[in-house]
């Protein structure tokens, strides 16, 4: 009798234990996929913050470009194998606020970053398929 009162006992602390186990996974993934992300935008940033404006056209050979990386963050060739692509968007100029006329020397950048794969058509088109950041860049270089 007291074998089974206290399997009952702790079965009824069992039982909400296991059921937040999906939850948790859920959120360990969510975890890593925000990482990888960010490590994603950390080497495009720096890339372009790195960049020359005269040899890429004042950035604008970066419009429309796609990056790939594996499931780590490390940057691919080709979409082969990749897990998480970039799409980068480089706006012409860009207005600080409070000044009185557009700065030719400064960038705004966003970078969409997924997880969904090519055969989405629309994964930088939906919000809830991408995760969006948006940077300036400064022209550094002479």
């Amino acid at each position: 009798m007291e074998v089974t009162i206290s399997l009952a006992i702790v079965a009824v602390a069992c039982i909400p234990l296991i059921g937040m186990l999906p939850t948790g996974m859920q959120t360990m993934r969510e975890g890593r996929r925000e990482v990888i992300e960010a490590e994603v935008v950390r080497l495009l940033t720096n890339e372009l913050s790195m960049s020359n404006w005269s040899e890429t056209n004042d950035l604008l050979d970066w419009e429309n470009d796609f990056r790939h990386f594996d499931n780590q963050g490390v940057p691919l060739e080709s979409a082969q194998g990749a897990l998480f692509t970039a799409e980068i968007d480089v706006e012409e100029e860009t207005t600080l606020p409070g000044a009185p006329a557009r700065n030719r020397f400064l960038k705004r950048v966003t970078i969409k970053v997924t997880d969904k794969p090519a055969a989405l058509t629309d994964r930088f088109e939906t919000e809830r398929f991408h995760r969006t950041y948006s940077l300036l860049v400064a022209k550094m270089d002479k």
